[in-house]
């Protein structure tokens, strides 16, 4: 009797040493440990669902390097106090704003109510067909018989109002003009939507598409296959776009944007991720758009010479690329200084980064 009290007295210990030792040898085991976490950041030219002025403001600062000098005048980095691009509704425009056919309205969808006269952009053409207001005070150029380039697209795209209290002072004229386009391809669009950036979406997040509902079969899609293929992994994941990368708005002024990518990278950092990939997804690029001009792929410097990255490549004049002699790249700097080619998706980023955190590492 005392031995079988003492038998069940043993399994009544080893049960209650199970009880309190096994969490700690599970929490201890390679199965349940925490998992590193990665950052896995996706990036793209990502333009909005419904139409919205804003995306293109960022989106083509970030491409002024492959522009004449003044293509983007009026705005932030060409300068100039340039004017407001004005359209008379048509029925795209129209539809899209809300408004009657015929409104004046700026590319934000708003009527024109303003004091000041809406004009073809030879008033401010040089005399005796204007007051010279353009070629003085938006974009000088030297010759009056021959406009700059982007003239032309300003001249065809809209009227204008020299209103300083206008929407579009601040905002490169040509921008303006894109926009008004952007408005009648949206009307072209099944249910007046670009849904390029769903496509995205589903291609990268799968069921988990934020703002849409579930596939039944559900989608092919990145975030499955990267978590099949490296379950030892915590994935954290956020996307951003060219359109929306840093917190400003469309003036330049600090804004914060819940959708922006530097809001992306902001959320991945307080995840606690220790590395951040970025993985982007384009049509065509180019170094000059999102990598800017001192980039470098694992050690290697990307540009279209091997070996040589873009500013390297412009400032050999022997190469065969970009300036030729000392005199053309004196006239290439002076237009783009190299302090201007910064603000590239891909540095950007880095930057980002490298302000919340300098021991991150990034952009892998």
């Amino acid at each position: 009797m005392k031995k079988k009290q003492m038998i069940i007295l043993s399994k009544r210990v080893l049960i209650i040493l199970v009880i309190f030792v096994l969490p700690f040898l599970w929490l201890s085991s390679p199965v349940y440990a925490e998992r590193e976490k990665i950052g896995v950041l996706f990036i793209t030219v990502g333009e909005t669902e419904d139409y919205d002025a804003g995306w293109s403001v960022q989106f083509f600062n970030n491409l002024w390097d492959v522009y004449d000098k003044g293509w983007l005048a009026g705005g932030t980095l060409d300068g100039g106090r340039c004017y407001t691009g004005i359209h008379y509704a048509n029925e795209a425009e129209a539809f899209m704003c809300g408004v009657p056919e015929g409104t004046p309205i700026d590319q934000f969808c708003q009527p024109y109510t303003g004091p000041y006269p809406i004009n073809s952009l030879d008033a401010y053409d040089p005399p005796p067909w204007g007051d010279d207001d353009f070629r003085l005070n938006c974009l000088y150029y030297p010759d009056v018989y021959n406009p700059p380039n982007v003239y032309y697209p300003l001249y065809f795209g809209a009227f204008w109002t020299n209103d300083p209290a206008s929407s579009g002072i601040g905002i490169a004229d040509f921008v303006e003009v894109v926009n008004f386009s952007r408005m009648n391809r949206y009307y072209r669009f099944p249910d007046y939507k670009n849904y390029n950036m769903k496509t995205l979406l589903k291609w990268w997040y799968g069921n988990e598409a934020p703002g849409y509902s579930p596939d039944s079969p559900e989608l092919i899609n990145v975030k499955d296959a990267l978590e099949a293929l490296y379950p030892e992994y915590e994935f954290i994941y956020r996307h951003g776009t060219e359109g929306y990368m840093e917190n400003k708005d469309v003036y330049g002024a600090p804004a914060y944007n819940p959708e922006s990518t530097e809001t992306a990278v902001e959320e991945l950092v307080a995840a606690g991720v220790t590395k951040i990939i970025v993985a982007d997804c384009y049509a065509a690029f180019s170094n000059t758009t999102h990598f800017g001009h001192e980039w470098y792929e694992n050690g290697q410097p990307v540009s279209v010479l091997p070996g040589k990255t873009f500013k390297q490549c412009v400032e050999d004049l022997t190469d065969g690329k970009g300036p030729a002699t000392q005199a053309d790249l004196d006239a290439y700097l002076a237009d783009k200084p190299w302090i201007m080619h910064e603000d590239h998706p891909f540095p950007l980023i880095k930057k980002f980064v490298e302000n919340l955190d300098p021991a991150l590492v990034c952009c892998l």
